[in-house]
């Protein structure tokens, strides 16, 4: 199993990719726990073990309890005093508040990112597609940790910070939501060439087409999870 220190010479993802360099200890641990929620690699219910998990990543228990802590304030886990941390479970009426809320705000705020990225955003997004990809095709455990990348990197380009953390919280804990829900159950739900034309008109700026087209991406995946006649 790689070590922590590895982790921080080679990112092997977009999110990982976009804030190594400028992340402390405790936030590249954040970073990797928070990956290992997204792939079901850590059990609800089941309280973390520090000492272990520490000594697991190759990293002392201090920045882990930061880490951890950091990870219960977003919302990620939860905490029981004289019990510890363990990875938080999301009712079906929280899961459907979530895509509610990115309704909301996600399509306008990723079509007026559009207008503004970069070629090296440009760039990332692609990666984050192509991720995508391949966690379909070959990484199903994967898939939902590379969704929420590809959805942060569309919005990297936003420069309204406050939206900006509200989204990027709102998309990770949905997709911590959506596993727990569907429980490995997504393959039928999935539409990669969604993905890809969403890519393409954020890729052109076209900021009304792509608003909409992530508005019925979002909609599409509520629909999945809770059919007309359950979410009324």
């Amino acid at each position: 199993m790689k070590s922590l220190g590895w982790k921080v010479q080679k990112a092997e993802n977009l999110e990982d990719e976009m804030l190594i360099g400028i992340q402390t200890m405790s936030e590249q641990i954040s970073a990797i726990v928070r990956e290992r929620i997204l792939r079901g690699k850590m059990e609800l219910g089941k309280v973390i073990r520090q000492e272990s998990l520490a000594e697991e990543l190759n990293v002392s228990v201090v920045p882990l309890r930061q880490a951890l802590a950091r990870l219960h304030h977003e919302g990620v886990l939860c905490y029981l005093a004289h019990r510890g941390y363990f990875v938080r479970s999301f009712t079906e009426a929280q899961l459907f508040e979530l895509y509610t809320l990115r309704l909301k705000l996600e399509p306008d705020s990723i079509a007026l990112a559009s207008t503004v990225a970069t070629f090296e955003e440009r760039s990332s997004a692609k990666r984050a597609l192509q991720q995508l990809n391949s966690a379909y095709e070959r990484d199903p455990e994967g898939f939902e940790y590379a969704r929420s990348g590809f959805s942060i990197s569309l919005l990297q380009p936003f420069n309204q910070e406050i939206i900006f953390d509200i989204l990027i919280r709102l998309i990770r804990l949905s997709a911590q939501a959506w596993i727990q829900h569907m429980q490995g159950d997504w393959a039928h739900s999935v539409n990669l060439q969604t993905a890809v034309s969403i890519y393409h008109a954020w890729t052109a700026a076209r900021s009304s087409e792509v608003a909409a087209k992530v508005r019925e991406d979002i909609e599409r995946n509520c629909r999945t999870c809770f059919p007309p006649s359950n979410s009324t």
